[in-house]
């Protein structure tokens, strides 16, 4: 229901598709994957190949929760004015990982949540 949603809000060329998750839950190999093999062909045909509509990270951060409205459509992590950078813009591929799994790798890599 959301990707419906999200395919009929705003201009589809400016639309991008992004990654979310917490730390450790194949965030990385989830933005390698959608880099390689997922395309965009109304924002190529309006932007060029070298802009394909995918983004390593969502514009609020990758690892940071999105429950706050304000925080995620005021934060940015992109240095830019490109109105089509637009949080509406952007559809979150978010990573999740078996909680039990999970754990063990936050106790091996930590990363800031010490």
């Amino acid at each position: 229901e959301s990707c419906k949603r999200f395919q009929s809000m705003g201009i589809a060329a400016d639309h991008f598709v992004s990654v979310a998750g917490t730390f450790n839950t194949g965030t990385n190999a989830l933005s390698e994957n959608l880099i390689a093999n997922c395309h965009m062909p109304k924002r190529i045909k309006k932007y060029g190949a070298r802009n394909r509509g995918v983004r390593w990270q969502v514009n609020w951060g990758k690892h940071t929760p999105v429950g706050d409205e304000q925080f995620r459509q005021g934060h940015r992590t992109y240095n830019t004015t490109d109105p089509s950078l637009a949080t509406d813009n952007i559809f979150p591929g978010v990573a999740i990982r078996d909680p039990y799994k999970w754990m063990q790798s936050m106790c091996r890599h930590e990363y800031g949540a010490r």
